[in-house]
């Protein structure tokens, strides 16, 4: 199964290493959309671990979100918070994900750190 990683950030800069470190164990797909209006090292710290990198003006979370989707290759996306991390331990349960609404779907964090335990 190939997963798609998004994160939303704006001034991240103190969370978004420690989100980001680990992911390229779980996806080649990590995508991180800026916020505009961010004022510190977000972007500098992106850079270091995908490529894929968008600053956006901010006009909702679903705004955000769906540009984030449209950008991803895989059939399945791991949204995450800037300051959200995936245990490594919980890598193996993403690999036993199945849908009944079909192979596109955006899973929430929380919902997938629940499913963990």
């Amino acid at each position: 199964m190939q997963v798609s990683v998004t994160i939303i950030a704006r001034d991240a800069g103190d969370t978004l290493s420690d989100c980001l470190s680990g992911l390229s164990d779980l996806s080649d797909d990590i995508i991180v959309i800026i916020d505009d209006r961010t004022s510190d090292n977000t972007a500098a710290i992106a850079e270091t671990f995908t490529p894929k990198i968008f600053r956006r003006k901010f006009i909702d979370f679903a705004d955000q979100h769906n540009f984030a989707d449209s950008q991803t290759g895989n059939d399945w996306i791991l949204s995450l918070d800037a300051d959200e991390t995936v245990s490594k331990t919980g890598f193996p349960s993403l690999s036993r994900i199945g849908s009944p609404f079909g192979s596109r779907a955006t899973f929430l964090s929380r919902y997938l750190a629940a499913s963990f335990l």
